[in-house]
């Protein structure tokens, strides 16, 4: 499950131009398992708020891997990302990471929270080369931007 937060970024066709602009929060989830308990289980997700968009519903395994393609175009746009380990979602984090993802300088960055659980919590630390799985989240501001000669910086991330 990953939450997502951004700017509906101009000319993002899946949007009505009217909304372009709008800040959204995304969730993007997959129930691996029999559908009709994946839209049970996903539900709280579809009535959380008003949508200003539903994408969702059933989908091939190969269809849900694809789905962000066009998001990530390469060789298109410049990438920046990192992350790091969250303990928990508190109000205080919650707050602080609001406010720093609604100054994001470009219409294409967002600030996405994975949750770390299921099958990659099930195996040991030690098993695999991906550590932290003991912890619930991870934060991972992306920055994604147009224009090859602004580079990144402490400071600003321009479309």
């Amino acid at each position: 499950m990953i939450a997502s937060y951004g700017k509906i970024p101009p000319g993002a066709e899946a949007f009505p131009p009217d909304i372009q602009g709008t800040p959204f929060l995304a969730f993007v989830g997959a129930y691996a398992g029999p559908v009709e308990e994946g839209e049970r289980v996903l539900q709280p997700l579809r009535r959380f708020s008003r949508p200003l968009a539903d994408l969702s519903g059933r989908m091939p395994f190969v269809e849900a891997q694809k789905m962000l393609d066009e998001d990530y175009p390469a060789r298109e746009l410049r990438y920046y990302w990192k992350s790091q380990h969250l303990m928990d979602l508190s109000d205080q984090v919650i707050e602080r990471l609001v406010d720093h993802a609604s100054r994001q300088p470009s219409p294409l960055s967002t600030t996405d929270i994975w949750h770390i659980g299921g099958a990659v919590r099930r195996v040991s630390e030690e098993a695999m080369a991906f550590s932290g799985r003991n912890v619930p989240y991870l934060l991972s501001p992306e920055a994604n931007w147009v224009d090859p000669k602004r580079r990144r910086s402490k400071h600003h991330m321009g479309a």
